[in-house]
C-alpha cells in the first residue's frame, strides 16, 4: 500500500523512508516495468530510485537513476 512507504517516529515526529517497502511500475506500453523506492531526508525532501527492464527481457539491467524533489514547507504542489 501506498502508505507503507514511510515509517513515523512518535517521540521525535520525523519521518524515514521504510526502505523494505517498493513498488513495481507498468509503463504505458504494457510490457516496460520499473522497481520504485522512495528515501526521504525530510517531508520536504523526497527522492525515487528507479530501475527499469525494457519490454521483452527477462531481468532489470542497466544502472540504477533517481529524481528528487525538495518543496518548501507553506508550498502546495500539484501534479
Amino acid at each position: 500500500a501506498w502508505a507503507d512507504w514511510y515509517e513515523y517516529d512518535t517521540s521525535t515526529h520525523q519521518i524515514a523512508a521504510n526502505t523494505t517497502v517498493g513498488w513495481l511500475l507498468r509503463h504505458a506500453d504494457g510490457e516496460t516495468y520499473s522497481k520504485v523506492f522512495l528515501d526521504v531526508a525530510s517531508y520536504t525532501d523526497i527522492t525515487a530510485r528507479f530501475t527499469t527492464q525494457a519490454a521483452d527481457t527477462a531481468q532489470f539491467a542497466g544502472t540504477e537513476q533517481s529524481v528528487s524533489a525538495t518543496f518548501a514547507d507553506d508550498a502546495t504542489m500539484l501534479c
